[in-house]
């Protein structure tokens, strides 16, 4: 691993007090969350479009078509139940067989792992069908099935219980985290802006790719400080020469593999060591 930190320009962890000296990177633009306007206190349900499902999750798929996945609409499981669970959120694109890959690397180090579908049995590797998508999703319902995934956990013996999220999937990890129901939370390519922003009672850990588009409400750096603000551990990590999506290897234009296993092996560390040790 140490061969590929030096690849990458990254902010080095902190010591998780919560009183570490203020830290910036560099990145300008947009948030894909509220990319297009969109955002949780104006979402609208938007159509779909017409289905055309395809049978592997490749690039390439044509604007009109969403894939079909399997279990469709329920969370899948890997590991051992009453394990410590980690609940894996998907990004826009939805529960692609990158994000499955992802959990089961995460199950192999000890954890009990849900993966919620949040898209009903549909994903895309389409950015156009991969925004209907999420506008179509009502986060209050997302929220809810986290819930039920935690509660679910809790009843089988976990008494502890992380939540890894991508994109939308780290919005959404980072709005539940503040209900006080997880004991990590590790956002990729997310942040919370203001209005959405409470104080978040577990640590944090944020992986960024060098160039991505923020909202000027939802900057990293902003919401670094006020994460410190609160007084909430947390680290981050910046990926150079990656872009939005890059630990997502059903997304080939996007996906760079160093960065992404860079990124899983500290995502896997910080874990076991807020929910393992």
């Amino acid at each position: 691993m140490s061969d590929d930190a030096d690849d990458f320009d990254e902010v080095d962890e902190d010591d998780e007090t919560g009183s570490e000296p203020e830290v910036t990177i560099e990145i300008s633009g947009l948030s894909l969350y509220t990319h297009h306007g969109v955002t949780a206190a104006e979402r609208e349900v938007g159509s779909l479009g017409s289905t055309n499902p395809t049978t592997d999750g490749t690039e390439g798929t044509h604007v009109s078509e969403l894939i079909s996945i399997p279990s469709p609409g329920v969370p899948i499981y890997r590991g051992t139940p009453g394990e410590p669970l980690v609940v894996v959120v998907h990004d826009w694109y939805g529960r692609l067989p990158a994000v499955e890959q992802f959990a089961e690397s995460l199950a192999a180090e000890g954890f009990w792992v849900a993966v919620p579908d949040l898209y009903n049995g549909v994903a895309t590797t389409d950015e156009a069908q991969a925004e209907k998508l999420m506008e179509a999703l009502d986060v209050g319902i997302a929220l809810a099935e986290l819930d039920d995934v935690i509660a679910n956990a809790h009843a089988r013996g976990s008494t502890k219980v992380g939540v890894v999220g991508f994109s939308l999937g780290g919005w959404l990890g980072l709005l539940h985290a503040q209900g006080g129901s997880a004991d990590a939370v590790v956002a990729y390519y997310a942040s919370l802006g203001p209005k959405d922003h409470g104080v978040i009672p577990a640590p944090v850990q944020l992986h960024y790719a060098e160039t991505d588009e923020w909202g000027t409400t939802e900057q990293p750096e902003d919401f670094v400080d006020r994460l410190n603000e609160h007084g909430t551990p947390v680290s981050q990590h910046v990926y150079l020469g990656t872009e939005h999506s890059f630990a997502n290897a059903s997304i080939r234009s996007k996906h760079n593999a160093r960065a992404a296993e860079l990124a899983r092996a500290r995502t896997t560390q910080f874990l076991s060591r807020h929910l393992l040790d």
